[in-house]
């Protein structure tokens, strides 16, 4: 009882300032299929963006970026699913790679030991000359 006296804005045994608490004065309308797309957007981000490039936003226009960034995510997802994969990376999102530094060999293995790439060629090699053996033998 003190508390109440104190502060009025607890709540009290009826809700708050007494309201009762499972009642709803105003109920929800009911939300469509449509209302209920999720924001990917930060919008503060892209109004700086497009401002810093010298152009104006129109605030209907935050709907459609929204939906472009699903749609992209979406196919971005089916080239995941495409490499039998569960995890978005990089490599799926189309954007260029960042370059590594190279030990000179070959511009597609960097960071990669030379002697492995020998033992690697190598293996190769070996495997390609026995698939061609047993082709011909077979065949």
């Amino acid at each position: 009882m003190m508390r109440h006296l104190i502060n009025k804005h607890y709540d009290t045994p009826g809700g708050l300032l007494g309201h009762p608490t499972n009642v709803s004065s105003h109920p929800k309308p009911p939300v469509s299929k449509e209302d209920e797309t999720m924001e990917y957007i930060q919008k503060s981000k892209i109004k700086t963006l497009v401002k810093n490039e010298g152009f104006r936003l129109s605030p209907e226009s935050f709907d459609g970026i929204n939906r472009a960034v699903e749609g992209l995510i979406k196919n971005m997802l089916i080239e995941v699913k495409a490499d039998g994969m569960k995890t978005l990376m990089n490599q799926h999102t189309g954007t260029p790679q960042a370059k590594q530094e190279s030990n000179g060999s070959c511009k597609k293995c960097c960071n990669i030991k030379p002697e492995f790439l020998r033992f690697a060629k190598s293996t190769q090699e070996y495997c390609h000359e026995q698939a061609v053996i047993l082709s011909r033998k077979v065949g």
